[in-house]
């Protein structure tokens, strides 16, 4: 779902009525959700916030296969 949100969000209405969608499950009962500015621009209000980070080598691990994964498609 994520790799099909990240495609249709360089559309400019598609991402604000998807923005407004997601400000929406701001009111009860609410919304477990996983993606970068979710604390700052959709919850910036929420009670509760976990940021989980993960060390250099795990991100230059990721980094690296994101890129081979390019260079297949």
């Amino acid at each position: 779902m994520s790799k099909i949100v990240s495609q249709l969000t360089i559309f400019f209405k598609v991402k604000n009525i998807l923005l407004y969608q997601q400000k929406y499950f701001r009111c009860s009962p609410g919304l477990i959700k996983e993606e970068r500015n979710v604390g700052t621009v959709i919850f910036p209000n929420a009670i509760i916030k976990f940021f989980l980070d993960a060390n250099f080598e795990h991100h230059v691990y990721r980094r690296k296969s994101q890129l081979k994964k390019q260079m297949l498609y």
